[in-house]
C-alpha cells in the first residue's frame, strides 16, 4: 500500500465526524485484512496508558509513516511532536509544513536528560491548565542503543518518559525499541508496562499488532498493511501539497 492510498482512506473516514474523532483519539497504524483502518488505542477506559511500542526490523520506517499520517490528521494548532532519536532521518520532519515538530539531537545521556527536563516543564504547564497547549506526541526511537543507555536491561530511559506522562489524555508516547539486549528478547510478555499496544513491523509493509488487555494478558496478533513503498522525502513532498481544512486530510 502506498502512502497516497492510505491518505485517501484517512480522508474518506474524516468525512464522517464520528469516524474522524475516532481516528484522532487513536493512532492509525494501517489497514487490516478487512480493509478497515486499525487503531493502536483500542481500550475505552478514560484513564489508560496511551502508549504504543514498535519493534521489528522495520520499526523506524513504520514510525516515520505513522508520523506522516498523524501530520495529516492534525493541524499545527492541534498537535505538537517531540522526536527523541539519534537517527538523522527524523530531521526531515522539520520540513513538513503541516507539523509542529521539535527534533533535538539525542546523542548522549546529557542530551536525553535535557529533553526529560523539558518534558517535566511541559507537564507542569499542562497541569496548571495553561490554555492553547495542543495534544503532544513524544517519539523515542533507538535511544537504548546509545552508549550508557539501558544499562540495567530494563529500558529505564523509556520507562522514565512513560512514567512521567502516563495517564495523560493529551499525550501519546511512541517507542521504537531494538529487541536485541532488551527485556523483550524472547519474552513478549515483558512488553506489559511499556504501553498498551505492541507493533511488530516487517520491511515488506506488514506489521503485527498485539494489545495488552486490562488483565495484562496479550491479544492474538492482528496483521495490518501500512504504506511502506513511498520514500520519506516523497511522502513529505506529497503532504506539503495537500490542502488542509478543519483539521481534515
Amino acid at each position: 500500500m502506498r502512502l497516497e492510498e492510505f491518505m485517501s482512506l484517512i480522508s474518506g473516514a474524516s468525512v464522517e465526524n464520528e469516524a474522524f474523532l475516532e481516528l484522532k483519539n487513536g493512532l492509525p497504524l494501517g489497514v487490516d485484512g478487512e480493509g478497515k483502518i486499525l487503531l493502536s488505542q483500542r481500550r475505552e477506559r478514560t484513564i489508560t496508558t496511551r502508549h504504543t511500542c514498535v519493534v521489528g526490523a522495520g520499526r523506524s520506517e513504520f514510525l516515520q509513516r505513522l508520523l506522516l499520517t498523524l501530520s495529516c490528521l492534525y493541524e499545527k494548532r492541534e498537535a505538537s511532536f517531540l522526536i527523541l532519536s539519534p537517527y538523522k532521518e527524523y530531521d526531515a520532519f522539520l520540513h513538513l509544513d503541516g507539523m509542529d515538530a521539535t527534533v533535538p539531537y539525542i546523542l548522549n545521556k546529557a542530551h536525553f536528560e535535557e529533553a526529560l527536563k523539558a518534558l517535566r516543564a511541559a507537564k507542569e504547564m499542562r497541569e496548571r491548565g495553561g490554555a492553547g497547549y495542543p495534544h503532544l506526541f513524544v517519539l523515542l526511537d533507538g535511544v537504548e542503543e546509545l552508549q550508557g543507555f539501558n544499562e540495567s536491561g530494563d529500558l529505564e530511559e523509556l520507562r522514565a518518559v512513560i512514567e512521567l506522562l502516563a495517564h495523560r489524555e493529551d499525550v501519546d508516547v511512541l517507542c521504537g525499541v531494538d529487541l536485541v539486549g532488551s527485556i523483550f528478547k524472547g519474552y513478549p510478555g515483558a512488553f506489559v508496562g511499556i504501553g498498551n499496544c505492541l507493533v511488530t513491523a516487517e520491511k515488506d509493509g506488514k506489521a503485527y499488532v498485539t494489545y495488552v488487555e486490562d488483565d495484562a494478558s496479550l491479544s492474538l496478533p492482528i496483521t495490518v498493511d501500512y504504506p511502506a513503498d513511498t520514500s520519506l522525502a516523497d511522502g513529505i513532498a506529497l503532504l506539503n501539497t495537500l490542502p488542509k481544512e478543519n483539521g481534515e486530510a
